[in-house]
């Protein structure tokens, strides 16, 4: 059996009944943009059947290549020292929406194996 499947088994088993982690259980409301906990941990299967090292989980609220340019700009954050989250900051807000608009992000980069 697959590691991911070994884990899922896992997972299931330690979660009882429903499939929901114990703490998560009683939790029924959820952001509407959020995932639930089973989607998180189905996606993350899912990653880790594939051999990938990042599982980073969508959400309902933006498309992929946004949340793609969002990160881009995150990354900016780090290596221009800028604040934290700068995009959600007032000095910054008109530059990055501007700089993310102008993004052309590829399918993938030489290297990239997805």
């Amino acid at each position: 059996m697959p590691f991911a499947e070994r884990l899922k088994v896992l997972y299931r088993e330690r979660s009882q009944d429903d499939g929901r982690a114990p703490s998560l259980r009683s939790r029924q409301e959820k952001p509407d943009g959020a995932w639930s906990a089973d989607q998180v941990a189905d996606f993350l299967y899912k990653k880790m059947g594939e051999d990938k090292f990042y599982a980073i989980c969508p959400h309902n609220d933006v498309d992929w290549e946004t949340d793609r340019k969002r990160m881009m700009w995150t990354m900016g954050d780090v290596v221009y020292e800028r604040k934290p989250q700068s995009r959600w900051l007032d000095e910054f807000k008109e530059e990055s929406t501007e700089t993310m608009s102008k993004m052309k992000l590829g399918a993938k980069q030489l290297g990239s194996t997805s």
